[in-house]
């Protein structure tokens, strides 16, 4: 086993404490660059991100009311085409009668 001086495993605990102190300064100014950036873009960030959802929201409830009135109309598309074939059928049979 190899014997170490003490002065030299000092110098090595200072050297992790200097290292691990620089990372911390390091990693304690990349948060305080995050937090700048964050409160920097923050309020149009959030107001894209609530634009985006407000717009998928309103585009969701337009597209069920458009599928309401779609449904609605179908029926009476149905019921007008049911009535002019009627409507033809009369006209056909009366022109029937006054041909005799």
């Amino acid at each position: 086993m190899r014997q170490y001086h003490a002065g030299t495993m000092r110098t090595c605990r200072l050297w992790l404490v200097g290292t691990s102190s620089k990372i911390l300064k390091e990693r304690g100014e990349r948060m305080q660059e995050v937090l700048t950036i964050i409160n920097t873009v923050g309020f149009p960030v959030a107001m894209c991100v609530f634009l985006c959802w407000y717009i998928k929201d309103s585009s969701e409830k337009n597209r069920e009311e458009i599928k309401k009135i779609n449904d609605e109309h179908r029926e009476e598309v149905r019921e007008i085409t049911k009535a002019l074939e009627n409507n033809t059928l009369a006209l056909t049979k009366l022109c029937e009668k006054m041909g005799d």
